[in-house]
């Protein structure tokens, strides 16, 4: 049984873009919520590599996993040719 591992990590890579691209927007308006004035400190570089982790590739993961644990099997399909071959009988001559 051959498992298509190439299209299960293409799958996971892709879901865990979407939730950084998320986690981004969202790191990025806290720090516009505290230059604006509001009481939300500010978020260093160490800040947001937690919050990457915390909102962005543990969710991204777990729901993939949650939803495709293993990859899918493989389907091969196998063809069989037959070849015929014929042959003409020689003549005799006639005398």
């Amino acid at each position: 049984m051959k498992l298509r591992w190439d299209k299960y990590w293409y799958d996971l890579w892709s879901s865990i873009f979407k939730h950084v691209g998320t986690a981004l927007a969202g790191w990025g308006g806290l720090n516009i919520a505290h230059s604006s004035g509001a009481d939300v400190p500010a978020l260093d570089w160490k800040a947001l590599g937690i919050f990457m982790l915390a909102a962005g590739v543990i969710p991204a993961v777990a729901a993939f996993w949650q939803k495709q644990p293993l990859p899918e099997v493989e389907e091969t399909i196998i063809t069989q040719t037959t070849t015929v071959a014929t042959t003409k009988a020689k003549e005799e001559p006639t005398a």
